[in-house]
């Protein structure tokens, strides 16, 4: 009887430091992980993507709770060619939140592999076109 009560012991000294390692990780890694570097492989990927910069303009942070995130405020999706006439911002948001994998994060190299995008109050820039007057031209 004392070995199961020595094992269980041991046991459930194991389950708490385990659970104790993943919160500090959770609490502590993001203030290791450079955000700007992050930042940059999210803005490759919406480039490569979608043909438009993502322009960031305020602050980035990582997060690990209650998902492996990444936030990036102000954001605009921005045209990458200077172009003659009309070159309003077709897209922007409060707040851009990028959900990702704790590898693709930590060991993703220079890619990211996205799971989901969030926008927080976005404005979303839409050309209207009188199609009666092009239709008769």
């Amino acid at each position: 009887m004392q070995t199961l009560v020595f094992w269980a012991q041991r046991l459930f000294f194991l389950s708490a430091l385990t659970l104790l390692c993943v919160v500090l990780f959770a609490f502590f890694a993001p203030i290791f992980i450079n955000s700007d570097d992050i930042s940059q492989r999210v803005e490759r990927i919406f480039f490569e993507r979608t043909g438009l910069n993502l322009a960031v303009n305020g602050e980035s942070k990582v997060s690990f709770f209650p998902g492996v995130k990444v936030s990036l405020r102000d954001v605009k999706l921005m045209p990458n060619e200077n172009r003659v006439g009309d070159v309003r911002i077709p897209l922007a948001a409060r707040e851009l939140t990028v959900e990702t994998g704790l590898g693709s994060l930590l060991f993703g190299g220079g890619g990211l592999k996205v799971d989901s995008v969030a926008l927080e109050s976005p404005a979303l820039y839409v050309k209207r076109i009188d199609m009666l007057a092009t239709a008769s031209s």
